[in-house]
């Protein structure tokens, strides 16, 4: 079963994690282009590795079951 990770702000709203850049920097996105973990572990891995800038800024981060979603042209 595939999981995405959900970020819910401190005023609700909701975002998610994206896949990482070139770089290995995630940012937030919407639910289209969000990152798709094979394993509730791997998702749980991603968050643990966020830098804490997101914690600090009343991000809370919960990971949800989902399939890919295509993106709309």
């Amino acid at each position: 079963m595939p999981f995405v990770v959900m970020a819910t702000s401190r005023a609700g709203t909701i975002s998610w994690l994206s896949t990482p850049s070139a770089g290995g920097f995630r940012t937030l996105t919407t639910r289209e282009h969000a990152e798709v973990f094979q394993t509730v572990t791997d998702a749980h891995a991603a968050i643990a590795e966020l830098p804490r800038a997101f914690e600090d800024s009343g991000l809370t981060f919960s990971v949800r079951s989902g399939r890919p979603i295509e993106p709309l042209e």
